[in-house]
């Protein structure tokens, strides 16, 4: 019976005490039971890559990223390094080869490290204020974005130019962009709000150069409650898109055709408070960490990508992220 290991990121101001692991089963969508995986505080956000975990991290009252090495045939866990730059953790780690670049939201931060000699050094760093509220930070092709849900935009930083702003795509006022994705081809960028609950569809006409083609709300009609959309992700198949709205805790089905958006599914997300979601390896499946409830659900996904069964359940403290190795 083929398993698929991932990791679960948590806060860790309640029960939790850092990384939780458990086992994927993607013939029938179950999950197993967790175990503390490492101990750590406030691995919000982790990245799985090359036998490596870079992981947010908190001691005192200093905050940065950690880089773990793991040996699974032992299991063994070693740390590689810690760095420490920020008051509070970051929401947001990327990882390109041997540069990473952290977002911090509380701070208004974005650092770039490069690991190198075993060790992870600082190269940049880029302070836009408090109330810029860095959310996401991803690459594309050589470029670096920042999403930052405080400003109402998405800088574009230059790799090739040592991360230089050379472009920025702008919302209105008050939308609060917090996570974005491209489709397989790049052509076109799904950006989802928190503040104003839409998702933004943007055409990428040259470079840096992103135009706005149609704007989608993620709620039903009758929405009524206070929202704050958290999480979008892309099926690989490239017709179908994804994402979780807190307050009405719902999970919004998008059809995709020739890039534009056309929702087509509302469900209940299995919990409070979807936080985070991530299709698993087969993309058949989708997994939803709820953060206020301390549950992650998988729900099983048909031929034409809409959510048709709930198919699991696990009790985790306070999930926010969920990464598989």
């Amino acid at each position: 019976m083929r398993q698929i290991p991932f990791l679960i990121g948590t806060y860790t101001d309640t029960e939790s005490l850092g990384i939780h692991r458990a086992m994927f089963y993607p013939h029938d969508g179950s999950i197993g039971i967790p175990n503390l995986f490492y101990e750590i505080e406030e691995p919000k956000f982790l990245v799985y890559q090359k036998g490596q975990i870079l992981s947010t991290i908190r001691k005192d009252d200093t905050a940065g990223i950690t880089l773990l090495d793991i040996n699974m045939t032992q299991p063994l866990i070693v740390c590689r390094d810690c760095v420490y730059h920020d008051k509070k953790t970051a929401c947001y780690i990327t990882r390109k080869d041997n540069i990473i670049v952290s977002a911090g939201y509380h701070e208004g931060t974005v650092h770039i490290y490069e690991f190198t000699k075993g060790a992870l050094e600082l190269r940049h760093t880029f302070s836009y204020g408090e109330h810029a509220k860095c959310h996401q930070v991803f690459f594309h092709k050589n470029y670096l974005f920042v999403v930052c849900l405080g400003l109402d935009e998405i800088k574009i930083l230059d790799e090739n130019a040592g991360f230089q702003e050379i472009d920025t795509i702008r919302f209105p006022k008050g939308t609060g962009p917090r996570q974005a994705v491209h489709d397989r081809t790049g052509t076109f960028l799904y950006v989802l709000s928190e503040l104003s609950n839409e998702v933004f569809t943007f055409r990428n006409v040259k470079n840096t150069n992103y135009q706005g083609v149609q704007i989608n709300t993620v709620l039903p009609f009758d929405a009524k409650k206070e929202n704050a959309s958290a999480a979008i992700c892309i099926h690989k198949d490239g017709r179908h898109l994804y994402t979780t709205t807190r307050g009405s805790n719902i999970i919004t089905v998008f059809e995709i055709e020739r890039g534009l958006l056309k929702p087509v599914q509302f469900i209940e997300c299995g919990g409070d408070h979807p936080r985070e979601m991530k299709l698993d390896p087969t993309a058949g499946f989708l997994l939803v960490a709820n953060r206020y409830s301390h549950n992650i659900v998988s729900f099983r996904l048909d031929t034409s990508g809409l959510i048709c069964e709930q198919c699991s359940e696990i009790n985790v403290p306070q999930p926010c992220h969920i990464e598989f190795m």
